[in-house]
This record gives structure tokens, C-alpha cells and sequence, in this order.
């Protein structure tokens, strides 16, 4: 399956390349910025405890006009926790939109803190591709999104998600450097949800306190989640799913800028097509100063 997401990923690299050189928009930009959200956190000194918390991760980037780029951010849990930064992300970048088509494009990997309370996962590496229609009423789009890794016991880990679904784009210029956007869609989610992760396809469980609801590989025992030690850094031999409808997401993804400041918030609220789960909400916000 690995392989067919890579060579579905070096079928559109060509088309893209296209893409980057028709669009005499683009141009070289620096932002620094942040993103928001949160994530579940495990109280290890009590049973059964987890709790969401908000993270906030700064953020630096560079896009060449070609809309090739390189992304590095790093999260940190925000009040009174043993280990405030857990995680670290690089990402080689792929980007463009224009009157026709968005296509975003783009490689992880994952750095995480070996002493976080996060749960553990084994998903260190990510592959994400997006691509929308841009026509006049409803504009469809499909993403495929694959994450992957080993255990601490060096078995290998894997997971993918494919979102389809319609959107439809509301824009606003309200001067030369002021603009607003509006992209309200429905989504439907297919996966496998085998583990915990960061994978962007499955925010219903990087976000979610009842994400042991979703995925069916479990951590057993307790202790540090992201560890070489402990006794919880075990992926277990639960039975894995197989890859099916999983979400059903209404998703809201806001753009605005007004000079030199962008600001992008995106939510959704998922109602689950598998039987045990519960209906869950999702939010993040990014915010990025242009150079």
C-alpha cells in the first residue's frame, strides 16, 4: 500500500511542475507564525486519566515562487505539565493554487520528545496530497494522506487515510491587501485508524480524548508515552483495521488577510460511520506574518 501512495504521488509530480511554472502570481515568501490546537494528554500517576490540553507551535517557512517550500515547527503543551515540548516537525512542501486547481503536496517527519505525555505512536513519517476543483458552484476534492513508522519493538507501522468530498468558495476583497474567505465542505473519511498519531487526515483522533475509541492498536501498560523506556511505548498486537469508511465531516476552513498577516482557522465536527464511536469536534488556528 506504501507503494502505491508514492507512485500515485510521483504520477501528479509533473502535473504540478506545470502548475508551478503557469502561475505568474506566486513569489518567494518568509513567514513565521504559529499554529493551535489540542491534543490529548495522559496523566500517568492516575488510571485511566486523559485529558485534551492546547498546544501552541511555532512556526517558520519558506515557498519559493515555484511553490516549492520547507516547513519547521515545534510544539509545546501550554500549563502545568511535566514536559512542555513534545514534538518537532520538518516538511518539504508543495503548494499552488489558482483559478483552476489546489494542490498542496508535502512530506513529514516526525521528531517526538522521548519524555512527553502524549500517547505513544509509532507514525514518525507522513506523505499528504490534496488536491481541489475550483469550479463555479461546487468544487470536489480528494485527499490521500499515509503515515508510517516501526514500534519499539522494530515492527512496522502503518496508516492511511482518503478523503473525498464538495466544497464551495465565498471570497471577499475588501481592499488591495485585505481579503476574506470562506470554504465550507462535506467530507467523507475512509482509513485504517490502526494508532494514535498526528496524521493531518485523522484530526478526529490526534484531537480527541476518546481517541482509544478510533484506533484499535492499543498501548498497554503505563508510564512515558514516547520513550525508549517505560512500559507503555509498545505498540500492541491488538487486531489492526482494515481500511473503511471511517468520518463523516463537516469542515469550515476560514482565510483572511489584511497587509502583511494572515490568519486561518478551520474546524469541523465528525459523525462516525463505525459502531462504539462517539461524535467529535476538531479546531485549529494558524496565524503567519509574511516577508
Amino acid at each position: 500500500m506504501k507503494t502505491a501512495i508514492t507512485c500515485f504521488l510521483a504520477s501528479i509530480s509533473m502535473p504540478l511542475l506545470a502548475l508551478a511554472q503557469n502561475d505568474s502570481s506566486a513569489h518567494r515568501t518568509f513567514r513565521i507564525g504559529f499554529q493551535t490546537s489540542t491534543i490529548p494528554v495522559v496523566d500517568y500517576t492516575a488510571t485511566d486519566s486523559t485529558r485534551i490540553q492546547l498546544y501552541i507551535a511555532p512556526q517558520i517557512s519558506y515557498t519559493h515562487k515555484s511553490g516549492f517550500g520547507v516547513l519547521a515547527r515545534t510544539y509545546f503543551l501550554t500549563g502545568n505539565t511535566s514536559s512542555r515540548n513534545f514534538l518537532t516537525t520538518l516538511s518539504p512542501t508543495f503548494e499552488k493554487d489558482n483559478d483552476k486547481l489546489y494542490t498542496a503536496v508535502n512530506y513529514s517527519h516526525f521528531f517526538y520528545n522521548r519524555h512527553s505525555d502524549i500517547p505513544y505512536t509509532p507514525i514518525k513519517n507522513e506523505l499528504y496530497t490534496s488536491i481541489r476543483l475550483k469550479t463555479k458552484v461546487l468544487q470536489p476534492l480528494l485527499t490521500v494522506n499515509a503515515g508510517w513508522g516501526q514500534d519499539t519493538l522494530a515492527n512496522p507501522a502503518f496508516d492511511m487515510n482518503v478523503l473525498t468530498g464538495i466544497a464551495h468558495d465565498f471570497t471577499w476583497e475588501f481592499s488591495d491587501k485585505s481579503s476574506l474567505s470562506l470554504l465550507p465542505a462535506i467530507i467523507l473519511n475512509a482509513g485504517t485508524n490502526n494508532y494514535f498519531s498526528m496524521l493531518k487526515g485523522s484530526p478526529y483522533i490526534a484531537s480527541s480524548k476518546n481517541y482509544n475509541a478510533v484506533i484499535r492498536t492499543q498501548n498497554k501498560g503505563r508510564g512515558r508515552s514516547n520513550t525508549g523506556t517505560g512500559t507503555n511505548n509498545v505498540a500492541s498486537t491488538t487486531a489492526k483495521n482494515s481500511f473503511g469508511l471511517s468520518q463523516l465531516e463537516g469542515n469550515l476552513y476560514i482565510y483572511y488577510t489584511i497587509g502583511k498577516i494572515t490568519l486561518e482557522p478551520d474546524a469541523s465536527i465528525f459523525f462516525p460511520l463505525r459502531s462504539g464511536e462517539v461524535i467529535s469536534s476538531y479546531f485549529q488556528l494558524i496565524a503567519n506574518f509574511n516577508f
